[in-house]
């Protein structure tokens, strides 16, 4: 009776390591930039409020259980609209129209970030998906405001959010829009942002992994981001960051820098997903797919937005046991010397976690 009741206890316990759930985010830009901006042309491919409605019809489509998007200005009622049935939605932070420009100002009030996530996960076992703890940052930097792509025009940044799942599960949650353009101010300014970024990153990650998305305007090998941003992460000694895409795709290899704006890899987007797992939470993120969403189109073929969304899904492990350590758990419990009498729950429940511990 007694073995038989300490192998319930000890596998019951491992199982509960072994239960893993799993969850999908999509990166993209909405388009939701008007042709023009105080007589500057800004979008001129603009696709308007029907190519909004469009884009948020799909998205619910997709059924993505957490959406960053960026350029979430005049067409936000459009997208959100086609969303709002099963999806919730962070702060939206207004719209680029003469009427909203702050007096005596030509920067509009706005940073065009914004999240989308389902009332419940695809996944059962999660539940329910909220975030909160919504944080606006501003970038320290921007370079063009009638030139160089307009960037600051609007108040770009990055956003943070607390995702909780139903389970108890949390991570952390960066949506992004990083400076545009290929000239030197613009790539001056990326790597200024990202490192913005990366400080914030260090310092306030504490117990949980982060997910980092969003249009990083950024490819590998005209921006020195893995110097910048992914290598200083990786040296923190409890952090380690990878792109997915790089992960999955080319097997964690990394382009090399070389300088050229129209050399990136195939399927490389200026939109991004990072994850970063965390040496000190008990769980850890591994991503199961990747794609870029190439079924993003209108009617005619033509592409919604001016690239392509991103999409991931990620399991969650929790950190189990290994064949040893449970073997070394068994010899223990098992022991006369160590227990003169059954050994309870609670023995189980110390020994794993001081095995955690070590």
């Amino acid at each position: 009776m007694k073995t038989f009741l300490f192998f319930t206890l000890l596998f019951s316990s491992a199982l509960g390591f072994a239960q893993d759930r799993t969850f999908s985010v999509c990166s993209m830009n909405v388009d939701g930039l008007p042709a023009s901006v105080l007589g500057i042309t800004v979008n001129e491919d603009s696709r308007g409020a029907e190519g909004a409605k469009m884009t948020g019809k799909k998205m619910n489509e997709r059924g993505w259980d957490i959406i960053g998007v960026n350029e979430d200005f005049n067409y936000h009622s459009e997208v959100y609209g086609e969303l709002s049935a099963n999806y919730d939605c962070g702060t939206w932070r207004g719209e680029i129209s003469l009427t909203s420009l702050p007096l005596f100002s030509y920067r509009f009030n706005t940073d065009g970030l914004n999240a989308f996530w389902r009332k419940t996960a695809n996944d059962p076992s999660l539940g329910s998906i909220s975030l909160s703890q919504e944080k606006w940052t501003e970038w320290v930097s921007y370079n063009g405001l009638t030139d160089a792509c307009n960037d600051g025009l609007a108040r770009k940044g990055f956003r943070y959010y607390l995702v909780t799942f139903g389970d108890g599960t949390t991570v952390d949650l960066y949506i992004l829009h990083a400076d545009a353009g290929s000239a030197e101010g613009d790539v001056s300014c990326r790597k200024e942002q990202f490192e913005q970024l990366r400080d914030v990153i260090l310092k306030n990650t504490t117990d949980r992994p982060v997910i980092v998305m969003g249009d990083t305007n950024n490819i590998y090998s005209f921006d020195k981001q893995k110097e910048y941003f992914i290598d200083p992460i990786n040296a923190s000694g409890w952090l380690t960051i990878e792109d997915v895409f790089i992960e999955l795709k080319y097997a964690g290899k990394y382009p090399e820098y070389n300088g050229t704006y129209n050399n990136r890899v195939p399927d490389e987007q200026l939109d991004k997903i990072f994850y970063i797992n965390n040496s000190n939470c008990d769980y850890t993120l591994q991503p199961e797919s990747f794609e870029v969403v190439y079924s993003f189109v209108d009617d005619n073929g033509q592409r919604l937005s001016d690239h392509w969304p991103v999409a991931s899904s990620f399991s969650i492990h929790s950190r189990r046991p290994s064949q040893k350590d449970l073997a070394h758990l068994v010899r223990q419990l098992l022991h006369q010397d160590a227990y003169e009498t059954e050994p309870s729950i609670g023995d189980v429940t110390d020994m794993i976690n001081r095995m955690q511990d070590d």
